[in-house]
C-alpha cells in the first residue's frame, strides 16, 4: 500500500559537476534543514528535486510519481516552488507582474488565495517598485511569494539568507515559519549556517560529498557526536521544551524539558506553549556533587553516555532522561582529574540557554 503522507527518493548522479547517491523517506508537512559544506551535494539535490536535473532513480510525493524508470516529469510539470540564493526576479518586471509569473501556473486563479500570500510575506507596499528599487531582504520576500503563488507541494530554498543583513534575515525566517504553518508544506531548505536551520527546521539532513550521511529529527541528528561541523559552528543540542513558570520578579522564565526544569531569560509566551531551545556544548560543565552557592541557575542530575576525544578537547554526550541528550564539552585534564567514565551520574551546570522559537 502507498505511503501518501511521505516523500521518498533515491538518486543517483555522476559526473560532470557534482556526484550524487542518497535515498531517503520522509514525512511530508515540514521543515527540512539540508546542511554540507560547499560542494557537499546541497544544492544538485534541490536541483534534482525540482526536476531541473535527470539523475538516475525514482521519486514520488504522496500518491504522485515524479520519476521512475519510465517516468520523468520536467520542471514546468512539478507542483514545486523554488527561492534561490539571489531571488533571481525579472529586473524589467514590476513586483506585481513578477508576481504575475508564479500566478500563471496556478491550476485556477484564487483572488483569496493570492491576497493571502501578498498579506503572510509582506509584499503588498512593494506591487508598483522594480526589483532594483528593493532591499536584498526584500528582493527575497517577493520571490518567496512568487514561489508559493505556484501553490506548491514542495517549497525548495537555497542559502535565501545569503547576504541579508541579521534584521532582514530575521524577518524572512519568521516568514517562512508562518508561511510552513499556514499552508502545510513540505520545504526543504538549504544552508551552511547551521543557526538558521536550528531556528528553523523540524527535521536535519547532513550531507557530505553527495551522500547523505544523517538524518532524522533536529534533536536526534545534533545530539550526535560525530556528524561534521563546519568552522565557525558549534556543537550543541536542541530541546523542545514547554513554557512552565514566569518571575517577573527576576525577569526569568522556567521552562519543562523531560522530568527537569531549564531556568532562562523571560520570553513572551503563554503557559504551556511549546519553545524550542538550544544549549550549546562549550555552555555546559560537569560536576561530580551538586554544587552550592554559585550563580548558575541550572545544575541538572545527568548521567554520562560517551566521552569523545576531539581536537578542541572532549565532547561529552549526557542522558538527562530516557528522551533527551544533552553535550558538554570539557578539557582532557578536566576528564582525568575527575576520573570521568561513561555510566557515571555527574551534574551538568549550564551557562546558557539559547531560546530559538
Amino acid at each position: 500500500m502507498v505511503d501518501t503522507e511521505t516523500l521518498e527518493w533515491s538518486f543517483v548522479l555522476n559526473p560532470p559537476g557534482i556526484s550524487l547517491n542518497c535515498a531517503v523517506k520522509t514525512p511530508l508537512g515540514r521543515i527540512v534543514g539540508i546542511y554540507g559544506a560547499s560542494g557537499s551535494g546541497k544544492t544538485t539535490l534541490l536541483r534534482c528535486l525540482s526536476g531541473l536535473v535527470h539523475p538516475q532513480g525514482f521519486l514520488r510525493i504522496g500518491r504522485e510519481i515524479w520519476q521512475d524508470s519510465r517516468i520523468f516529469l520536467p520542471a514546468h510539470q512539478r507542483s514545486v516552488g523554488y527561492v534561490f540564493q539571489e531571488g533571481r526576479l525579472f529586473p524589467h518586471l514590476t513586483v506585481q507582474k513578477n508576481l504575475g509569473f508564479g500566478q500563471r501556473r496556478m491550476r485556477r486563479e484564487n483572488v483569496a488565495f493570492v491576497e493571502n500570500i501578498i498579506e503572510l510575506t509582506g509584499v503588498s507596499q512593494w506591487l508598483n517598485r522594480y526589483p532594483a528599487q528593493l532591499s536584498g531582504g526584500q528582493q527575497q520576500r517577493v520571490a518567496l511569494a512568487r514561489a508559493l503563488l505556484v501553490r506548491p507541494r514542495l517549497l525548495l530554498m537555497d542559502e535565501p539568507l545569503t547576504g541579508l543583513d541579521p534584521e532582514a534575515k530575521a524577518q524572512l525566517l519568521d516568514i517562512i515559519e508562518a508561511v510552513q504553518q499556514q499552508l502545510h508544506l513540505s520545504v526543504f531548505y538549504v544552508s551552511h549556517v547551521l543557526d538558521e536551520l536550528v531556528r528553523l527546521a523540524d527535521a536535519l539532513l547532513i550531507m557530505q560529498a553527495g551522500a547523505i550521511v544523517s538524518m532524522g529529527k533536529m534533536a536526534q541528528v545534533l545530539a550526535q557526536p560525530d556528524w561534521p561541523l563546519l568552522p565557525g559552528d558549534e556543537a550543541g543540542v536542541v530541546l523542545e521544551t514547554i513554557v512552565e513558570q514566569h518571575d517577573s520578579r527576576y525577569r526569568m522564565t522556567a521552562v519543562r524539558v523531560g522530568d527537569s526544569q531549564l531556568w532562562l531569560g523571560q520570553v513572551a509566551k503563554p503557559l504551556g506553549a511549546m519553545l524550542r531551545v538550544r544549549v550549546l556544548a562549550r555552555d555546559v560543565s560537569l560536576a561530580l556533587m551538586p554544587p552550592q552557592y554559585l550563580s548558575l541557575q541550572n545544575i541538572l542530575a545527568v548521567t554520562i553516555v560517551e566521552l569523545l576525544a576531539q581536537p578542541q578537547g572532549v565532547l561529552v554526550r549526557l542522558q538527562l532522561d530516557s528522551d533527551t541528550l544533552l553535550l558538554g564539552r570539557i578539557s582532557d585534564r578536566a576528564v582525568d582529574r575527575l576520573q570521568l567514565r561513561p555510566g557515571m551520574l555527574v551534574y551538568a551546570l549550564i551557562k546558557a540557554v539559547a531560546v530559538l522559537r
